[in-house]
C-alpha cells in the first residue's frame, strides 16, 4: 500500500448542506495544519456535473501517504486500522466520518530490498524479458519512460473519450526513480525494487457499476490488494533465476522425459534470444503455458541469467511473496 486518494463529496441539494459546509470552512485551517509533514494533504474542489453547472457542491480530497505516514519499508495488515485512525483524526474537525467517503484510487505495494545496485539493475533486465500485454494492459515502450528501471503496463480505457486510464502496473528500481528525479531517497525507499498496482478512478467506477462498493473499506482492503499483486505473478513468475545449462541440468534430473527436458530448454533458449512473447509465438500456448507449470514446479523461472552474466544462480525477490499469496 502506498498513495490512496479519498473523496468526500457535499452537494448543495443536501439537508444540512449550510450547516457542514460551514464546519468544513471553520475547521479546514486546523485540518491542514494537523497534516502537515504527516503523510496526508488535503485539498477543496468545487463538484461540478458538467461545464454549463456552475456550482454543485464541495469535494474535500484526502490524499494519504501511507508509507510516509508511518515511516516504514512496507505497509502490513494491521497497519490498516492505524492509518484509518490517522484519517479520522484529521476528518473529525471537518465533521466527516470515514464511513462517508469513497474510493478514488490507491496504489498497492510492496517493496523488496536488494543492496546490491548492480544486482537490482540485473533483475530489472531479466523480467524486462516478460509479456508486453498484461490483461487489457499494454507495456509502455522504454524510450517513452524517463526512468530505464521502470517496466510499466498501462490499460487505457479505449471507449472513454479522454481515454482515461483503468489500472497501471509498475515494476521498478525506487532508488534510482528518486535519483533521477534529483530527490534524495527517504530511508525506506533506500535498495527498494517496487512491485506497484495502481487502481484508478474508472477502474473503481467500472466495478461499482457492476455492484461493487465504492467505499473506503472495500477498497482499501487487504484481500483486494492481495488479489491485485498475486495477478502479476503471470508475468514475473515465482521461480528463482538460473543459466540455460544450470536450468538443462535440474531438468534432467527431474524425472522429466529427456524429450520434454530438450523443448523447454529450447523454449528458454528462445526467451535467452528476444523474451517471453517471442518464445509463446514458436509453439502453442497450450504447450509453452505446460513448459512454465512444469519449470515453477522445479523452482525455476522461465527466464533464464545470460551465460556470460558470471552467475548461474539469482534468487528471485518475488518468490517468497508470491509463494505466501501476496498477504506479508
Amino acid at each position: 500500500m502506498d498513495t490512496i486518494l479519498l473523496i468526500f463529496t457535499l452537494l448543495d441539494t443536501e439537508i444540512d448542506f449550510d450547516t457542514r459546509i460551514s464546519q468544513i470552512y471553520y475547521g479546514w485551517d486546523k485540518a491542514v495544519s494537523m497534516c502537515r509533514m504527516r503523510g496526508i494533504e488535503l485539498s477543496l474542489h468545487y463538484a461540478k456535473p458538467n461545464v454549463l453547472t456552475s456550482f454543485h457542491g464541495i469535494e474535500v480530497h484526502i490524499f494519504v501517504r501511507c508509507l510516509k505516514l508511518l515511516h516504514c519499508v512496507n505497509i502490513r495488515e494491521n497497519d490498516l486500522p492505524i492509518i484509518f485512525q490517522k484519517i479520522q483524526d484529521v476528518l473529525w474537525t471537518l465533521g466527516i466520518n470515514l464511513e462517508e467517503l469513497t474510493a478514488c484510487h490507491a496504489d498497492f505495494c510492496h517493496n523488496f530490498i536488494v543492496v546490491d545496485k548492480k544486482e537490482r539493475m540485473q533483475y530489472m533486465k531479466l523480467f524486462a524479458k516478460s509479456h508486453w500485454t498484461f490483461y487489457k494492459a499494454v507495456r509502455k515502450d522504454p524510450e517513452e519512460i524517463e526512468n530505464y528501471n521502470n517496466l510499466y503496463w498501462s490499460c487505457i480505457d479505449k471507449h472513454n473519450k479522454k481515454h482515461t486510464q483503468v489500472f497501471n502496473l509498475q515494476l521498478y528500481d525506487k532508488t534510482e526513480e528518486r535519483n533521477n528525479k534529483g530527490i534524495k531517497p527517504e530511508e525506506y525507499e533506500e535498495h527498494v525494487l517496487r512491485l506497484e498496482f495502481q487502481v484508478r478512478e474508472r477502474l473503481v467506477q467500472k466495478k461499482a457499476a457492476k455492484g461493487f462498493p465504492n467505499g473506503v473499506f472495500d477498497w482499501i482492503n487487504w484481500d483486494v490488494r492481495a488479489k491485485a499483486l498475486a495477478s502479476t505473478q503471470k508475468l514475473f513468475y515465482s521461480g528463482d533465476f538460473y543459466t540455460l545449462r544450470k536450468a538443462y541440468t535440474i531438468l534432467k534430473h527431474s524425472g522429466l522425459p529427456l524429450s520434454r527436458c530438450d523443448e523447454i530448454r529450447q523454449f528458454m533458449s528462445d526467451i535467452s534470444q528476444m523474451d517471453v512473447d517471442f518464445a509463446f509465438s514458436r509453439t502453442t500456448k497450450y504447450r509453452a503455458e505446460k513448459y512454465i507449470s512444469q519449470l515453477s514446479a522445479l523452482g525455476i523461472n522461465p527466464i533464464p541469467i545470460p551465460q556470460n552474466a558470471g552467475m548461474p544462480f539469482l534468487k528471485n525477490p518475488l518468490r517468497a511473496f508470491y509463494e505466501g499469496g501476496c498477504v506479508a
